[in-house]
């Protein structure tokens, strides 16, 4: 594997379980550049499984969204835009580290 950063081959192994699912999961620190990153990196079809069902179960312990979590997610979401835009960012690239469902993401492009 490769770092994804600066593409560095040596890496030390900083967990391999799941903190959640306690399923395996090998997380490495690039020996070069610091960056952290799952070993290997999931494919797109692999995340978007993942992320359509088994995430949930992961996190949520639920195979659908509750709307108590939904409702609570999109009044964080909310209150975020809220104070990016009182900061006068009202445009460009964001990163959201910690996604999660993506509710802020998704407001945040759409404009809501």
């Amino acid at each position: 594997m490769q770092c994804a950063l600066c593409q560095n081959e040596e890496f030390e192994t900083v967990s391999e379980v799941d903190a959640k699912s306690s399923d395996k999961l090998l997380v490495s620190l690039c020996n070069k550049c610091g960056l952290i990153q799952q070993n290997p990196i999931p494919t797109a079809d692999e995340l978007r499984a993942y992320y359509s069902y088994y995430y949930r179960v992961d996190y949520k312990k639920s195979y659908s969204p509750k709307l108590k979590h939904v409702f609570r997610a999109a009044i964080t979401a909310l209150q975020r835009i809220e104070f990016l835009c009182k900061s006068n960012i009202t445009k460009g690239c964001l990163l959201d580290v910690g996604a999660g469902g993506g509710v802020y993401l998704f407001v945040w492009e759409n404009g809501i």
